[in-house]
C-alpha cells in the first residue's frame, strides 16, 4: 500500500470543524475526517518543530535526552529504512529548518526531494534593492526574533501576486506534480512537510475578511510572542482572524491536492496521515505565540500539544479513536502502511491497528517535553505540568555527538564528556501544576494541592515513562522523581 503524509506546522486542533470548531471553514479537512479514524487523545511528545520531526523520523522520544538539532549519525529514520526495502520514497517540503543550520540534514535520506525556499527567515533573497515592506508597525511584529528574521522573510515574498504564490499552494502544486509521475510506483511514501498554517499569517486578503469583516487597522501578521494583552481588542482578534484564514487557505488548496488523489484512484491503495507537529496560544492564558529560545516563561498547555490526527485507510470504517497516540507512532505506521517492518528500539506502535476498530493498544499515558523544562503526561483526564523544583535544573546533559548549535537558549557549563555535553538552560519561573480536564478544559485551576493523591499517581506515572524509554537518571534528578 502507499502512504501519503501531510504535516501542517502549527494546526490547531480545536480551530477544525471536524474537533468542534464552528467559526473557520475546513471542508476538505473536514470532509477527509469523515472518511478516517479520528484520534481524539492525539499528543505531541518532544516539543517544538524540529524535536517533533525527529520524533516522527526515527520512532524515539528525544526530549529527555537533547533539544533541537539534526538527526545523528546513529539515527535509524523511516526514509533510511524505506530505502533499504527499495521503496520509492519523496519530500515536498516549505519547511526551511529541515536544511537549515543546526537541523538540516531531515531530508537526505528521502529517494527524491523538493525544497521550496523562502519561508520564514530562509536567507534566499538578497540585495539592499528590495525594501521589506513592513505591514505593520515594526515594533508590532515578532519582537522575540532577531530584526533580520523578519525582514529577511519581507524580501523572500516580495513580488508576489497571484495566490499560488504563497507556500502552501507551491506544496500543494509541486505534490500533484510528483503523483502525476509517480501514482503507479509500488507502495511509494509521499511526505508533504508544510510551514503553514505557521506564521507569517499573510493569506490573501479574501480568505481572512469573512473573520474580520470592516476591519482596517494594520496587519500584524507576525504577532510578538508573549503577553497577548500588549495588543488592542480588535487587534488580536484580527490576529485571530489571520490565522483562521491562513488556515482556510491551506484547506483550500489542500481540496486540490485531495482531488488528485481521487483522480488517479489512489483512494483504493493508500493510507492519508494528516497531522501537526504543535498548536498555538492565540490568548490563552493571556499568551500569544509558543514558548521559544526567546519566550521561555510559559506552559505547555492544552492548545500547543493536544494536536489533531486523521488517518485514512482504504476499505477501513471511519470513526473516533479514543487512545493515547503520538508522534512516534507514525514512525511505525508509515512503515507498515509501506509493508516494511519497523527495526526494533523504536518507542512507538502502528497506528493501522486503531483503523476502523479498537485494535490492541497498551499506552496509558501520553507524554510531552521541551528538552531542560516541564515534562507533561496525562492519562486522557488529568495532566500533569512537571517542573524542576525551585531554581534546580540540574545536572543535565546534551546528549549527542556534536554540541547543540542553538546557543542564545542552551550554555555550557563544563567541559565535554564521552557523547555528552554539559548544558545549563534558561528555564521559565513556573511550578508544577496539576488540572483535571473533565471539569476544567482551560486549565485555569490547579489541583496540585487539592489532589495529592491524583498529583503522586502522575509523578509515579512519569518517573515509569522516563525509564521505560532508557532516559538519563538526571531526568529524574532535575525533577524530583528519583523515589517516585
Amino acid at each position: 500500500m502507499n502512504v501519503i503524509t501531510i504535516l501542517l506546522d502549527t494546526l490547531r486542533r480545536d480551530h477544525l470543524g471536524c474537533y468542534g470548531n464552528e467559526w473557520i471553514r475546513t471542508p476538505t479537512i473536514d470532509a477527509l475526517a469523515r472518511r478516517s479514524t479520528v484520534f481524539e487523545k492525539a499528543y505531541v511528545a518532544s516539543y517544538p518543530c524540529m524535536p517533533n520531526r525527529r520524533d516522527i523520523w526515527t520512532g524515539r522520544y528525544e526530549f529527555p535526552w537533547r533539544g533541537w538539532g539534526r538527526l545523528e549519525p546513529t539515527d535509524i529514520d523511516f526514509p533510511s529504512v524505506l530505502k533499504l526495502a527499495d521503496r520509492v520514497s519523496m519530500l515536498v517540503t516549505d519547511h526551511f529548518h529541515l536544511w537549515r543550520a543546526g537541523s538540516g540534514n531531515y531530508h537526505w535520506n528521502f529517494g527524491g526531494f523538493e525544497l521550496i525556499r523562502g519561508q520564514e527567515s530562509d536567507n534566499w533573497k538578497t540585495g539592499r534593492s528590495i525594501e521589506p515592506r513592513y505591514p505593520a508597525a515594526p515594533d508590532k511584529l515578532a519582537q522575540h526574533l532577531p530584526r533580520h528574521h523578519v525582514e529577511q522573510y519581507l524580501r523572500n515574498i516580495a513580488g508576489r501576486t497571484e495566490e499560488q504564490d504563497w507556500f502552501f499552494p507551491q506544496v500543494a502544486q509541486r505534490a500533484i506534480e510528483w503523483l502525476d509521475q509517480n501514482h503507479g510506483q509500488k507502495d511509494f511514501c509521499l511526505f508533504i512537510d508544510s510551514f503553514d498554517p505557521h506564521e507569517a499569517w499573510d493569506p490573501p486578503r479574501k480568505y481572512w475578511e469573512p473573520y474580520d469583516p470592516g476591519y482596517n487597522g494594520e496587519d500584524i501578521t507576525w504577532p510578538s510572542y508573549g503577553a497577548a494583552d500588549r495588543y488592542a481588542r480588535a487587534e488580536l482578534r484580527h490576529i485571530r482572524a489571520l490565522y483562521a484564514g491562513k488556515l482556510t487557505m491551506v484547506d483550500t488548496w489542500l481540496a486540490k491536492l485531495m482531488a488528485r488523489v481521487e483522480e488517479l484512484g489512489l483512494m483504493d491503495n493508500t493510507v492519508i496521515i494528516l497531522t501537526t507537529d504543535h498548536g498555538i496560544m492565540l490568548g490563552e492564558h493571556n499568551v500569544i505565540g509558543k514558548p521559544s529560545t526567546n519566550f521561555p516563561d510559559s506552559n505547555l498547555y492544552e492548545e500547543l500539544v493536544h494536536v489533531p490526527l486523521l488517518v485514512y485507510v482504504p476499505n477501513a470504517p471511519p470513526g473516533r479513536c479514543a487512545e493515547l497516540v503520538q508522534p512516534v507512532d507514525l514512525f511505525a505506521t508509515i512503515l507498515d502502511a509501506c509493508g516494511v517492518s519497523p527495526p526494533e528500539g523504536s518507542h512507538g506502535a502502528s497506528l493501522l491497528r486503531l483503523a476502523g476498530g479498537d485494535g490492541p493498544w497498551s499506552r496509558t499515558h501520553a507524554w510531552w517535553g521541551r528538552f531542560g523544562e516541564a515534562i507533561g503526561i496525562t492519562d486522557g483526564r488529568w495532566v500533569l505540568l512537571k517542573w524542576p523544583d525551585g531554581d534546580r535544573n540540574e545536572p543535565l546533559y546534551w546528549y549527542s555527538r556534536t554540541p547543540p548549535e542553538w546557543t542564545p537558549f542552551y550554555t555550557f557549563i563544563g567541559p565535554p564528556e564521552l557523547d555528552r555535553f554539559p548544558i545549563g538552560v534558561k528555564r521559565g519561573q513556573r511550578a508544577s501544576a496539576l488540572y483535571d480536564m473533565a471539569t476544567d478544559p482551560a486549565q485555569e485551576r490547579d489541583l496540585s494541592r487539592e489532589r495529592p493523591d491524583e498529583l503522586a499517581r502522575l509523578c509515579r506515572a512519569l518517573a515509569a515513562q522516563l525509564r521505560a524509554v532508557g532516559a538519563p537518571d538526571e531526568q529524574l534528578d532535575r525533577l524530583g522523581l528519583r523515589d517516585a
